[in-house]
């Protein structure tokens, strides 16, 4: 459905949330560029909000943005904060713009349409059957591993605010009208509109907890009790329920509350300082290791060992994901090398980083890669016998000189040839050797395929197509289903309130209100 920069600034009073202004004024002047821009002046005084169409009075911040930004941020496909640092949006007065946004719930292109109709999704397949999963979490590491409890046969349904829905909707790139990152951790679920902060959407969400198995979610600690949702209000009406937090430092210890990102719980977990070429010159991944190493799958593990548990014991759980904590365990090997001798490694000084010419990375000469992991001599040794270096044999020693010479020579030698050429020879012997695929090479990899680590769902009404990374687990004996497209914000809030009992007239009154 088209929207107009017109509609948009109309529908801004209706959308202003009065109670959070007692302390707000100020007069933002916009300037929407582009054919079907112009210029607004939006201005919040003693709790009200007026729109002009033309600039009125002096203003305390200026917004200069084009049309098509403008009505991708106010629709929920873009961040404002994205939009802003990438330079798409300017901002005259920071500060005051931050008070402003919150202050305005989101437009939802359904205020110009008919009330959304009951979906009906196919059944799921898998070990998880019968297990729902109120899905409160955001963004990346809480969202994969739910997917994936979906791909296993799990009811997910992810909750979000009508007004602040899961931010990672509005991040680029986009596929179709949808966020592609969104894509990628959301498939299979079902998505319910719900204010939880509300009165009545608190009671939906305690009904709809009694025939619920797992939440997961991602706030800070604290959040939810503040709510009144958290596990322990949340046993009193089901004490089977079994709640999952994930949160980087955990729900105890002095950096509970502090907030941070993937590169934050490596850094302080000692996984960076061990990540690079050396010492000097440390690396930042260009894969997300603590969000799902550490987070996803240790989120998976959470909900599974507490089914167990619950199995066992008829009682539910809360357990405590904290991704620094989960970081930890990838460091099990440098952990014993330093119990052993009291040595502290880096980057330059693991075995297993770069340090023996066995196992190493090397360039060819069509500057593609190849990955040698022949640690064990008997891998070595026949590398050595293809290439025609049998007294190279000896260099897979650590803390050998001749190793580091071999090396060099090693560089050397791989970057006469092409990579096919090192890959056809290593076929011919046992050698543990690897091309360093791109993403593109992976994707049409014959494993990949075999294994069918892809898979591709349409959505049936709007027509658009994703694909994305299928679950890794095979089954003997269990058929898993197919699935379906990531869902569109609300999509199933109407099918999962009749499942609760909730009449249209309660839900208009509901929708009218903001609460779904």
């Amino acid at each position: 459905m088209s929207i107009s920069i017109a509609q948009l600034f109309a529908s801004i009073p209706q959308r202003f949330k009065a109670a959070r202004a007692e302390n707000v004024s100020g007069v933002f002047h916009f300037d929407i560029i582009g054919p079907s821009g112009g210029k607004y002046t939006v201005h919040i005084q003693n709790k009200t909000c007026t729109v002009s169409p033309a600039w009125i009075g002096k203003a305390d911040c200026i917004v200069q943005v084009n049309a098509k930004t403008y009505i991708a941020i106010e629709t929920g496909k873009l961040s404002a904060e994205w939009a802003f640092i990438s330079g798409r949006l300017k901002v005259s007065n920071i500060p005051i713009m931050l008070q402003f946004l919150k202050l305005f719930r989101k437009f939802k292109p359904e205020m110009l349409t008919q009330n959304p109709t009951s979906i009906e999704r196919p059944a799921l397949k898998g070990p998880l059957t019968g297990i729902r999963i109120l899905d409160l979490s955001r963004l990346l590491p809480a969202p994969l591993a739910t997917m994936h409890l979906a791909d296993l046969g799990a009811e997910v349904i992810k909750i979000e605010d009508p007004n602040s829905p899961d931010p990672i909707r509005a991040y680029p790139p986009f596929i179709g009208e949808h966020s592609a990152y969104y894509l990628a951790v959301n498939r299979s679920k079902k998505s319910l509109t719900l204010n939880i902060r509300s009165t009545e959407g608190k009671a939906i969400f305690l009904k709809l907890l009694k025939k619920t198995d797992i939440v997961v979610e991602s706030f800070r600690p604290g959040v939810l009790k503040k709510i009144g949702i958290d596990y322990n209000i949340a046993r009193q009406y089901n004490k089977r329920i079994i709640y999952v937090s994930v949160t980087g430092y955990g729900q105890t210890g002095i950096q509970r509350q502090k907030a941070g990102h993937d590169l934050n719980y490596i850094a302080e977990s000692g996984l960076a300082y061990l990540n690079g070429t050396n010492k000097e010159q440390l690396a930042i991944p260009a894969f997300q290791i603590a969000d799902i190493g550490a987070g996803s799958y240790s989120t998976i593990n959470a909900c599974l060992l507490a089914l167990w548990h619950r199995e066992r014991t008829g009682l539910g759980e809360h357990v405590d994901v904290s991704m620094y904590d989960a970081c930890l365990p990838f460091l099990t090997l440098p952990m014993a090398n330093y119990q052993a001798n009291s040595l502290v490694p880096n980057a330059a000084s693991t075995m297993l980083s770069g340090q023996l010419p066995n196992y190493n990375i090397y360039k060819c000469a069509d500057n593609k890669w190849i990955a040698l992991g022949a640690l064990e001599p008997k891998f070595w040794r026949n590398f050595c016998i293809a290439i025609g270096k049998p007294d190279w044999q000896n260099a897979c020693v650590p803390d050998n000189k001749m190793a580091q010479q071999v090396i060099k020579e090693m560089r050397v030698l791989i970057a006469t040839k092409n990579q096919e050429y090192w890959l056809q020879l290593g076929m011919q012997y046992d050698t543990c050797l690897s091309a360093i695929n791109t993403l593109a090479e992976v994707v049409t990899h014959p494993v990949t395929k075999e294994r069918n680590m892809l898979t591709t769902h349409t959505h049936t009404q709007q027509q658009t197509q994703s694909t994305g990374i299928n679950q890794p687990l095979k089954f003997t004996h269990t058929n898993l289903g197919k699935g379906w497209h990531p869902p569109t914000l609300g999509e199933d809030t109407i099918t999962v309130l009749k499942s609760l009992g909730i009449s249209t007239n309660a839900m208009q009154a509901l929708q009218q209100k903001n609460i779904i």
